[in-house]
């Protein structure tokens, strides 16, 4: 038995890493939930931005003299140092970090006219002066500073983005924006107060000058006088968050790191690729279902950076426009992330193209060296990814016109083999000495490496991608039976989904097995399984004599001798010619039927153990009669794999076997429509190679 110290240990263990994960949400948020409340959806209040200068040169400083594994400790040690005395100083005055943007802070101070948020800031410039320059050991000194800006008004609060993947906590509105002017005004060490803010602060506030922007006058605050007492948040005591109610808020990967303790293993100085994803066309003032189209957009890019084992890191509303960052590399690493990256890329563009809300999508993505792991203060951190990559990824963005990808040359080398890319020059980067090499992405190659468009990209069928990709990972975490059904008429993209699947299979790094039935040979015993257990084999290519071979080493990894003696049974499906041994030549009828099913589950459940199985049989309806019986078999008897099978809907032939199939607990239907007419124009518009079509020629192809 355990003691009781032991059990007391164990107990502020798990609660200390209840508070690390409640950290990663915002302050406001936490006292909320502590309450079970929600935050409103409109606040008024005051948005306070902090850039801190100088952690790029840092990052890059830290890795070249200390080395990736300690520079990473080190870096992290004196940026959250920095963040933490910052970090306090914004809750000391009830404010909320609600987002990190690389190495700037994004706070909101519910309620507040202005003069929390000014004094805030005020203590900001005076924590980080008291910040002592860093020397490496090369000598190389290096100095940090803030800049600060406030504004004051009405927000959106609210919640974007697939639980099941991540919540991603947003602050929007034109509020948001003049903040984000007030700080891009901001000398180093200066604090600029937007016009509202200042003409409220009105005599109590000492300010140096005004600076104007589009004719509105910001002021540099000096000092507020009296200051506002200070008024930290209530401390939550301990089992306040249930995590349960934590969990939406992290990215899975970090979260099971940070649940089991393992916080140290995330830092590290590793070469990540970053992905910008900037947008407009959403009125978070006005319109209110500005939210909800965000949340639904958001979902679906997370859809397709994490089938491309990626993360969505931050959403930051600002000045100009909305935008989405993401990392390829961690906290999940590649040896192809950045042809991920690209092929997410791709994806995203066609996806912001034909999302109604959504306007000018403009993509940056890099390559390099950056700092990734937990970023803040014990009170308030987030994951992220810091250094001069992230930059360069930003700015790219910024560079790309609408619909445009541009990748960095290490990018467009990295990813040649499978994409084309055009090599547009070298352009001046912001904050860069030397001019960068720039590339535009073009689209994919095939095997024969030439390039495809992005009409291979699956039109449609969102809500059917995201199950089948529900149903992929959850194959690999927890390796339990799944059958589903994809049913539809001739032509309605049964196989174009199929193929989708494979796509993202593939960037899960899962094998998959494909056979197909056949409309003339569908009394032919095991026709669709032949390609499907010949590829388990591993005997394509091989001649006879070594296929069997292979056959009977393979078959060794079975227990028992009987199994073993069952070879010869294995014909049928794998095309051979076996000897009969002296158990098979006694098996005729209904014994050899189901010791032949009896021999293929037991490889079957081998098999799956070693990796996790994706089979997919197209064209199911015509299926033979023993094919059909080992697929209910496969079913009851749960192995620990994933079968899909494509169908039209049932035939006089397969209308029995289907029905009985449809019955069991452990099977899902997909049943597919026909495109909405705005995927129909999608479509039509790929085929083109135009991104809208006349209204005209589009009523014309509705009305058809």
């Amino acid at each position: 038995m355990r003691s009781k110290s032991e059990s007391e240990s164990e107990s502020k263990t798990r609660q200390r890493a209840v508070e690390v994960l409640a950290s990663h949400l915002p302050m406001d948020r936490r006292q909320a939930l502590s309450r079970g409340e929600t935050l409103p959806s409109r606040s008024t209040g005051a948005a306070l931005f902090a850039d801190v200068s100088g952690f790029t040169r840092l990052t890059e400083t830290l890795g070249r003299t200390l080395g990736s594994q300690r520079g990473a400790e080190a870096l992290s040690a004196r940026l959250n140092g920095i963040y933490s005395a910052l970090i306090a100083e914004v809750h000391d005055r009830r404010g909320s970090v609600i987002m990190f943007s690389g190495d700037a802070i994004t706070c909101w101070f519910d309620g507040d006219d202005g003069r929390r948020a000014t004094a805030c800031a005020l203590d900001l410039q005076r924590v980080m002066s008291q910040q002592p320059s860093f020397t490496a050991a090369d000598g190389d000194e290096i100095e940090l500073a803030i800049k600060v800006g406030v504004s004051h008004g009405p927000v959106r609060r609210f919640l974007a983005g697939d639980p099941d993947i991540r919540w991603l906590d947003v602050i929007a509105g034109a509020t948001l924006e003049r903040v984000a002017v007030a700080e891009s005004l901001a000398g180093q060490g200066e604090v600029i107060l937007a016009p509202e803010v200042a003409d409220a602060l009105g005599d109590h506030l000492t300010s140096l000058e005004r600076r104007t922007e589009d004719g509105q006058r910001f002021a540099i605050a000096a000092a507020i006088a009296p200051p506002p007492k200070r008024d930290p948040w209530p401390p939550l005591g301990p089992q306040t968050l249930p995590e349960a109610r934590i969990r939406p808020f992290l990215d899975p990967a970090v979260y099971e790191r940070l649940r089991t303790g393992q916080a140290l293993f995330l830092a590290e100085i590793r070469s990540v690729v970053p992905l910008f994803l900037s947008f407009t066309g959403l009125d978070f003032d006005h319109d209110d279902e500005a939210s909800d189209k965000l949340d639904h957009y958001v979902r679906e890019v997370q859809e397709v950076v994490q089938r491309f084992e990626g993360s969505v890191i931050d959403l930051t509303v600002g000045d100009k426009g909305t935008y989405l960052f993401s990392v390829f590399g961690a906290p999940v690493a590649h040896e192809d992330d950045a042809a991920r990256a690209v092929a997410a890329a791709l994806e995203l563009r066609d996806l912001s193209r034909r999302a109604t809300a959504i306007v000018d999508p403009r993509l940056g993505i890099s390559q390099g060296r950056l700092h990734t792991g937990p970023s803040g203060s014990p009170s308030r951190q987030t994951y992220t990814a810091l250094g001069d990559e992230t930059n360069v990824a930003a700015r790219l963005m910024s560079h790309a016109a609408a619909g445009e990808i541009l990748a960095s040359d290490r990018i467009a080398r990295a990813a040649a083999p499978w994409f084309r890319f055009r090599e547009l020059g070298s352009l001046a980067l912001k904050g860069k000495q030397d001019q960068l090499l720039v590339h535009r992405v073009l689209g994919s190659r095939d095997a024969a490496g030439n390039t495809s468009s992005s009409d291979d990209v699956l039109v449609g069928r969102r809500a059917e991608r995201e199950q089948l990709s529900r149903m992929l990972r959850h194959l690999i975490a927890h390796r339990e039976h799944t059958t589903i059904v994809i049913e539809g008429e001739a032509g309605i993209g049964k196989s174009c989904l199929v193929e989708d699947l494979l796509r993202h299979a593939r960037t899960l790094e899962l094998r998959a097995f494909v056979g197909a039935a056949d409309a003339i040979e569908d009394a032919t015993p095991f026709l669709a399984w032949q390609p499907i257990w010949r590829a388990l084999f591993g005997i394509d290519g091989l001649d006879e004599v070594a296929a069997e071979t292979r056959v009977r080493n393979v078959l060794k990894i079975l227990d028992d001798d009987r199994s073993r003696e069952l070879a010869p049974l294995l014909n049928p499906l794998l095309s051979l010619d076996l000897p009969p041994s002296s158990l098979t030549a006694q098996l005729y009828g209904k014994p050899r039927a189901e010791s032949t099913r009896d021999l293929l589950i037991a490889l079957l459940r081998k098999f799956s153990r070693s990796q996790p199985l994706l089979i997919v049989i197209e064209d199911v309806h015509w299926l033979d009669s023993a094919s059909w019986d080992f697929v209910e078999t496969m079913v009851y008897e749960g192995l620990p794999l994933v079968l899909i099978l494509a169908t039209r809907p049932s035939t006089a032939a397969s209308a029995a076997p289907q029905r009985r199939l449809y019955e069991l607990p452990a099977v899902s239907r997909l049943q597919l429509g026909p495109l909405s007419h705005a995927e129909i124009l999608e479509l039509v518009c790929r085929r083109l190679g135009v991104i809208a079509l006349p209204e005209s020629l589009a009523a014309l192809l509705r009305a058809k």
